[in-house]
């Protein structure tokens, strides 16, 4: 169990009095004979910002952070030192810095949300809440808790699996250019709408570099960088062969490899669906307008159709967050009870981005 000891200059105890986390932009000098490690990951994991938003970190990145610590503890060169995450002082660092530390927490010692939460409980209110990926006012916040809730239930109902998830087949096909696609479970995929002529997004990496040029001394990159360079820990591949998927062509024959046996579309047409309805894929029209609350009879249609849909259902609207995530949402809430701001947690762990503006209130009703 972690003991609870936090203070407010940035340091966090975490565990048997082993791993910490602390928040800087000026230098850090190390000994040779220190008996802490400092290592960050502010240059290695990077979220992309749609546009005021800045996290959570995704699920392939979440595991990625939980390797990298596990190969630390099982370092016989680091097996006496005390290992200290150190981030740059801005808000969107020290929040997912510290979110990626409690959900090694959560997977690694198996334990509850509160449990996992409860070293950073008393500085939590410097933590930044998570917006939406909205260009309005953000009027609907998500917490580090709501996160850790949101990924505790999803493994505990058995929606997500960490231990089969293929990082590379995800960052992959997250990819604009490969399809711009997700698994959220094993039920659903959200995918942004394909077009005859695939296009790219106006997406740029959100980089706010700070100071902390001056701290990523070799003393305290140099585990990080060899592991992310030759990480073994990670199922990468599957022997799968991996292929663009950003064509109603590629689409298809991605759907038919993999079991997706119906496929909902939500916006206006961009695709002729003939070349689905051909394959034996079905195909819907459950359209409303984008940004927007599904109407009743909508609601109830995706429902009747998941309910009764032998495969997996793929939906997309235009750029497959908002409506898609929305109806994907209230499904999971009514049929493994999630509180609204844990599923929104959970889809944005599964696909950045989802659910915007008053759809989330809407779920929140």
């Amino acid at each position: 169990m972690p003991m609870t000891i936090a203070s407010r200059n940035g340091y966090m105890y975490s565990y048997k009095n082993k791993l910490y986390l602390t928040w800087t932009n000026k230098p850090i000098t190390v000994s040779a004979k220190s008996i802490i490690h400092y290592f960050t990951i502010d240059d290695k994991l990077r979220y992309i910002s749609f546009f005021a938003d800045f996290g959570p970190f995704n699920i392939a990145q979440v595991i990625k952070f939980c390797n990298l610590l596990n190969s630390k503890f099982k370092s016989d060169e680091l097996k006496n030192k005390k290992f200290v995450l150190v981030s740059g002082p801005d808000n969107d660092r020290r929040a997912n810095s510290a979110f990626l530390m409690c959900a090694y927490m959560l997977l690694a010692f198996n334990l509850t949300p509160e449990e996992a939460y409860r070293p950073i409980a008393d500085i939590a209110y410097t933590f930044e809440p998570y917006r939406d990926a909205g260009y309005g006012p953000a009027t609907y916040f998500i917490t580090i808790k709501h996160c850790l809730q949101g990924l505790y239930k999803a493994i505990k109902t058995g929606l997500l699996d960490i231990e089969s998830l293929d990082i590379e087949e995800y960052e992959y096909y997250e990819k604009v250019e490969h399809g711009d696609l997700n698994w959220i479970t094993k039920k659903f995929i959200a995918f942004a709408s394909p077009k005859e002529r695939p296009t790219t997004h106006n997406m740029y990496p959100y980089d706010n570099q700070g100071n902390m040029g001056n701290l990523l001394q070799s003393d305290i990159n140099t585990v990080s960088q060899q592991w992310f360079r030759n990480s073994n820990d990670v199922k990468m591949g599957n022997n799968k062969l991996l292929y663009p998927a950003n064509t109603v062509d590629g689409i298809v024959k991605y759907f038919k490899e993999n079991g997706v046996t119906s496929v909902v579309r939500l916006n206006n047409k961009l695709y002729d669906n003939r070349k689905f309805l051909e394959a034996g894929i079905n195909h819907y029209e459950f359209y409303f307008p984008d940004g927007t609350i599904p109407p009743d009879n909508i609601l109830f249609k995706f429902f009747d159709l998941c309910e009764t849909n032998p495969g997996s259902i793929a939906i997309h609207c235009k750029a497959g967050l908002g409506r898609t995530g929305t109806l994907i949402g209230a499904y999971l809430m009514k049929t493994y009870k999630f509180l609204a701001a844990e599923v929104i947690a959970f889809l944005r762990l599964m696909r950045p981005g989802c659910v915007v503006g008053p759809q989330q209130n809407y779920l929140q009703r």
